[in-house]
This record gives structure tokens, sequence and C-alpha cells, in this order.
């Protein structure tokens, strides 16, 4: 993550993106006990991000009037304040066409609700291809550059 000028306050802080008041209830408690500061975003078009905004982990609901989450990263993945703050998609949405899109559009992970803090946080800190891995839910180890049993995919055959 880039955090240059950053203050150690906003390498701290976590941006979640949720349309519904109790989902974002229960995950800014869980963040703050584990002493996260949390910014809170209730639409992806007009409050999300913005040029200023600078953390280390943006949580992004898939589900949102007006602009649904896949679109809200794509537009943070735009904007130079925010292009490398990992995007964590949170969502009821479990079908493999929608983890892919969120990974199209820039996401790093995906997790359905309810949502297991401890298992986010976890995520956040996963390597890579770990963290796609687990995602996609397949127990295949990524293949190593040369692998002759790789393919274009990076996995092995």
């Amino acid at each position: 993550m880039s955090t240059i000028g950053a203050s150690e306050q906003d390498i701290q802080t976590i941006l979640i993106v949720d349309d519904t008041p109790a989902n974002l209830a229960l995950v800014v408690e869980c963040l703050e006990d584990r002493g996260f500061r949390v910014a809170i975003a209730q639409d992806g078009e007009k409050d999300c991000g913005g040029p200023s905004w600078c953390g280390r982990l943006i949580l992004l609901d898939v589900v949102m009037p007006r602009l649904d989450g896949f679109e809200t990263c794509r537009r943070l993945k735009s904007l130079p304040a925010t292009r490398d703050i990992p995007v964590i998609f949170m969502t009821s949405l479990a079908e493999t066409g929608d983890k892919l899109a969120g990974f199209s559009s820039g996401g790093v992970d995906y997790v359905t609700k309810p949502l297991q803090v401890d298992e986010v946080l976890a995520r956040e800190h996963a390597p890579e291809p770990a963290r796609h891995a687990k995602a996609a839910g397949s127990p295949e180890r990524p293949a190593a550059a040369g692998d002759p049993g790789a393919h274009a995919g990076g996995k092995r055959r």
C-alpha cells in the first residue's frame, strides 16, 4: 500500500462502504474493539473515498443503490489516493460470477455475509495468491514461475 505522507492514524483506518446501518454497526464495533479507526460511507457514488482519503483497507458491499460495489471499486482504483489500498468485497452474493466480477473490478478478496471480522483481517494479511485461492475455494497452490505443470492462469494442472 502506498502510504507516503500518511499518518499512523491513516494507516490504522479501515473504510467500510455499506448501505445497511445494521451491517455497519456490527463491523464497526468489532474493528474498533481491535484498535482500528473506522471511516464509514453508505453510498459508493457520493461518499466513498475521495481524493484525500487514505487508509489501510476498504471493505466494500456489492449491492448498493445508485452505484454497485463493482463500479465503486473501479472508480476507487482510478484515483491516485485509493488505487493502492486493498479492497475486500463483503456481500451476500456468493455465485462464482459475482466473485469473478469482484476480482476483475480490482478487489483483492471476497467474503460473504455475515462477516467474521477475524477472517477479514486474516485475509488482509494473506499473500495475494493465497487470498485468491481462498476466495475461489480452490485448494490448489499457485504454480511457481517456470513450473511445467502450470498454465496461463498461474495454477497447477
